[in-house]
Order: structure tokens, then sequence, then C-alpha cells
């Protein structure tokens, strides 16, 4: 290059601005999150899922509890009710053999102070345990059998049948048989109470009334009336 060229090159070099050299700030920022359309910083983000995730545990933590809690009052209420029906069998037993007692009781008395002949009486306690008290296999005998539905001066016509249906259909306390509803009983509604009469044919003896029964009672009284056809069919029978 000649002395003139490079006098030009060095005055255009000369005329061009100094350059400045650029310097990048790096100015820390925090990561954002987006949380319902506003930004929020991702350190409360966490703060927040910290103690969610805190709560959640403890809500857990409750519901075992709670849930054991539950258990131990099924296992109480099973334990209870449990303890309530053997308490009422064993009540029930002690009522049933007490009324027996009873019945056993007064057909002594009948024998020893009015005499075992002859005699014609109210069986009493009404229930079905006083038949179990002469009849506690469910058969008659030449000596002792029973009539049903006999009506006359101690009861009524009303056949087991009839009263099995009623149960069956309506149950032992229907709502209709409160006092306020008694004109809405039913035609169909034959009530709880057969009349019975047990004959006694060697002492001319006579026990009547009525007793109330249930439909769990219903076989055990079919068994008896068949049974007391069968003895009388065979009485004075060559």
């Amino acid at each position: 290059m000649s002395w003139a060229s490079e006098k030009i090159a060095n005055e255009i070099v000369g005329m061009a601005p100094q350059s400045t050299p650029v310097v990048i700030r790096h100015e820390e920022t925090t990561p954002t999150a987006a949380v319902s359309g506003e930004e929020i910083p991702s350190s409360l983000t966490l703060r927040q899922e910290n103690g969610l995730r805190a709560e959640v545990g403890r809500i857990a933590h409750e519901n075992e509890r709670l849930r054991s809690v539950v258990d131990n009052l099924k296992r109480r209420q099973s334990e209870i009710r449990a303890e309530f029906m053997e308490y009422r069998q064993s009540a029930e037993q002690k009522d049933l053999d007490r009324i027996r007692e009873i019945v056993h009781l007064q057909m002594k008395l009948t024998a020893s102070e009015k005499g075992a002949h002859y005699t014609v009486t109210h069986i009493e306690p009404r229930t079905i345990e006083s038949l179990r008290g002469y009849f506690p296999t469910g058969e008659c005998n030449d000596l002792n059998f029973v009539l049903f539905s006999t009506s006359g001066v101690h009861g009524m016509y009303t056949t087991i049948e009839e009263i099995e249906e009623s149960l069956t259909k309506y149950g032992s306390d229907p709502e209709f048989l409160e006092e306020d509803l008694e004109d809405e009983v039913p035609d169909d509604w034959h009530g709880t109470n057969l009349t019975v009469l047990i004959v006694q044919p060697r002492l001319c003896g006579l026990r009547y009334g009525t007793i109330d029964i249930t439909l769990e009672d219903i076989p055990y009284l079919k068994q008896l009336r068949q049974s007391g056809w069968d003895v009388v069919q065979k009485i004075g029978a060559a």
C-alpha cells in the first residue's frame, strides 16, 4: 500500500465513532405461575401446596379415627343386641315356665278342692300355654281331648283357618284396631281369639274359654285339632 493510500485509510478509521462496550445485566427474576388468571410467585404456590398436603393428611387421619369409632359402635351395637335377645329369650322362657306351673297348680286344686269329677271350669290364663299344659306334645288321648270353635255361651265359631288368614294379611296388631279407627275394621278380620273346649270323658269334666293365638301357634293347633278328631272317632268304636 502507498503512503497516500495508507493515510486515507487511517483518516477513515479515525472518523468512525468509538464503540462502547455493551454490558448485559442479568437481573434475578423469580419464576411465576399463573393461578386464576393472575401471576403469583411460585414460592407462594409451594407454600400453599405444602399447606394443602398437611391438611389432606390431617383429614385422612381424622377419617381413620372416625372409621375406628364407627366400627367400635357397630361392634358394641351387635353385642348389645345379642345381650338383649339372650335376656328376652330367658325372660320369655321364665314366663312360659311360670304359666305352665300355674296351669298344673290349677289342675291340682280343681281335683283336690272341687273334686276331679263332674266339673266345669274356665281356662286360665287365656294363652296357648294353657293348652300346652294339658297337651304338651300336641296329641290328644281318650282321657283328654280338645274341640275348637265350639261357640255357645263360652266363645265364638271363628276357626283356626280364619284367624290364620287374618294374621297373615293384617298382622297381629293392625292399625285399625285403635279406638278411633274401630269403624274401619275390615270384614275379613277375625281377631286373634280362638274358642277351646277341653273334654275329659272319664271324669265328666269340661274346661272352656278363649285363648289369644299367633301365627306361630297355628301348626300346633292344627295338629292338636286333628288329633282330637281322631280320638273322638275311636271312642265307643268296636
